[in-house]
């Protein structure tokens, strides 16, 4: 350190020779450990607990994107993405139980991650339950199709191409399986790919597991529709929407027409399809946030939501008109039936609740049966709780309204 006049001068340290051999030296330390740690395998070590925790983050975003869908295709499109963006397979396809309680089961499948329709079908899930639950694991398409030792299960399988087979397991049953087609640039999956792919899908499960049970438990299997108690709970729910927001919202409550000489006439079969070709027209019918629910034997509601009186009419007016176009094949013959409808529209002023608002509904569609049945009648509140019917002087404006030619009072028998 040296000195000029009172200033100080602090060399730089860099031209002292010390600090540069301690570099030398700690370089050399580290070289040296670095050689051993090499020939003992520590690197290797650290670079594999690297890769698997890279893995297990995105396990675990992949795990909670899963356990926010709120449906099984959502769930299904989740996985078809988080896989695509790690692994690429050529093809993925679910093959699920049905929520309908049938036999078939349901088919999802995307090829090169884009959903397409598939070009075969599985008439029962049974024989591939069977085999899971022998040998419920991860297996090559070459295994399982040996294990499975019948060319009719494993062939509609085939063009797929697909690499692994995996069976999507629940609480002491499977659910279905899933077919991960090989790797889009040709190579077989790497061990923490296989391991990736089989931590992805034990999470699918269980959320498709979950949905299939929800579904099931709020659904009436035969017609598809919403069952009674979903009904009510829903109908609960969107009326305290009414109270709170204003909202309008309506409530036609169904019946078939003579429905026990229906049956007794052609048979319960006849019957049954007669029931779920009455759905498919309610399904087909209302808009994607309204409700349609079987209530009990012959009997169906729709929950309208954000309606006016004017639409509920028109809508209850067009069930009508659909249902009675109906043809039911029954060996040669072709069955019809129709249906009566009660009303009931829900503002803020009239809001009650739900159990009145179905009795209420439910006096309009006695006095439609009381009338000549295949009509509607809408309930409405005041100081006179009046029955007014569709027919006559409404029906003339809601089926102007609907663009179609007026009918004329009591032309329905």
């Amino acid at each position: 350190m040296g000195s000029l006049g009172d200033i100080k001068c602090v060399e730089d340290p860099r031209n002292d020779p010390t600090p540069s051999s301690d570099v030398e030296e700690l370089s050399r330390i580290v070289l040296q450990n670095f050689t051993s740690l090499s020939q003992m395998g520590m690197l290797e070590i650290l670079q594999r607990i690297q890769e698997e925790n890279v893995i297990l983050r995105q396990v675990i975003q992949g795990a909670k994107d899963i356990a926010k869908q709120p449906s099984i295709l959502a769930i299904v499109e989740t996985v078809a993405k988080i896989l695509n963006d790690r692994l690429m397979p050529t093809s993925l396809t679910f093959i699920l139980e049905s929520d309908r309680g049938e036999n078939r089961p349901d088919i999802l499948h995307y090829q090169n991650m884009v959903r397409v329709d598939p070009h075969f079908v599985v008439e029962d899930l049974e024989p591939y339950r069977f085999f899971f639950n022998l040998a419920p694991s991860t297996v090559s398409f070459p295994v399982f199709e040996y294990m499975l030792g019948r060319e009719e299960l494993s062939a509609p399988f085939r063009a797929l191409k697909p690499a692994v087979v995996m069976p999507i397991l629940g609480f002491g049953q499977v659910y279905g399986f899933a077919l991960i087609g090989e790797h889009i640039i040709g190579s077989s999956f790497s061990k923490n790919e296989m391991s990736f792919l089989e931590d992805v899908m034990q999470f699918a499960s269980i959320g498709l597991q979950n949905n299939i049970h929800y579904l099931k438990a709020i659904t009436d299997l035969k017609t598809r529709l919403y069952n009674h108690t979903y009904i009510k709970t829903r109908l609960e729910m969107e009326l305290s929407r009414v109270r709170r927001y204003g909202h309008e919202i309506a409530v036609i409550l169904t019946d078939v027409d003579h429905f026990k000489i229906f049956n007794d006439s052609y048979g319960h079969m006849a019957g049954d399809k007669m029931l779920m070709k009455i759905a498919e027209v309610f399904i087909d019918t209302i808009r994607k946030g309204d409700v349609a629910g079987r209530f009990g034997g012959e009997e169906f509601v729709v929950i309208l939501a954000q309606c006016s009186r004017e639409n509920a009419c028109m809508v209850a007016e067009r069930l009508r008109r659909r249902v009675e176009k109906i043809l039911v094949e029954d060996g040669d013959r072709q069955l019809q039936a129709t249906i009566s409808l009660g009303v009931r529209h829900v503002t803020k002023e009239s809001w009650a609740e739900a159990d009145m608002v179905i009795s209420q509904a439910d006096k309009a569609l006695y006095k439609s049966k009381e009338t000549g049945r295949n009509r509607a009648y809408i309930y409405t509140v005041g100081k006179k709780n009046l029955l007014r019917s569709l027919h006559g002087e409404d029906s003339v404006q809601v089926q102007q309204a609907m663009g179609v030619e007026p009918e004329q009072p009591g032309q329905h028998p």
